[in-house]
């Protein structure tokens, strides 16, 4: 595995978890969440969403790990990357929810392949939902659609669960 690689991003991510309280909750989404479900689209990155309570204990397990860990805008984005990577898109995004529909999608977040836990399909759509309405965005609108060619969330569901907030 290369030393500077979203892959090794991911298995430091793993480590770091595993070294963690099991009631410590976060969840993965953007592309890497997608790739769980079956749905692969390029990126360096790696999402993370975090409680706020749990924040410290997280960023403290990356740095252990061996990440640099640093702050992008608080309160609610912080970062991690492989010391001395050239690449700064290359990193774990630390994000941290306020409001819905994050804060449910950590909380019923599923384990995935990689044994790190994800969004699950219904929730994973609606962030990707959010992000494009609040951004503009058009790459979550382009999962969005992919997301729903390939039968990966349930329509009526993400509606239903959309009306409700």
């Amino acid at each position: 595995m290369e030393k500077y690689s979203r892959e090794t991003l991911i298995e430091l991510l793993k480590e770091a978890v595993s070294t963690v309280p099991t009631k410590l909750q976060y969840a993965i989404g953007g592309a890497t969440a997608l790739e769980e479900h079956g749905y692969k689209r390029y990126t360096q990155d790696v999402d993370v969403f975090v409680l706020s309570q749990h924040l410290n204990k997280f960023m403290k397990a990356l740095s252990n790990a061996g990440l640099q860990v640093f702050t992008i805008q608080e309160p609610s984005h912080y970062a991690a990357k492989i010391p001395g990577d050239p690449e700064p898109e290359r990193r774990i995004d630390v994000l941290v929810p306020y409001s819905e529909p994050e804060l449910s999608a950590i909380q019923y977040a599923i384990v995935g392949k990689e044994g790190l836990r994800v969004f699950t399909g219904d929730f994973l759509a609606m962030v990707k939902f959010y992000a494009f309405d609040d951004s503009g965005d058009v790459r979550h609108g382009f999962d969005l659609a992919a997301m729903y060619r390939r039968g990966m969330f349930d329509a009526d569901t993400v509606r239903d669960m959309i009306a409700s907030i």
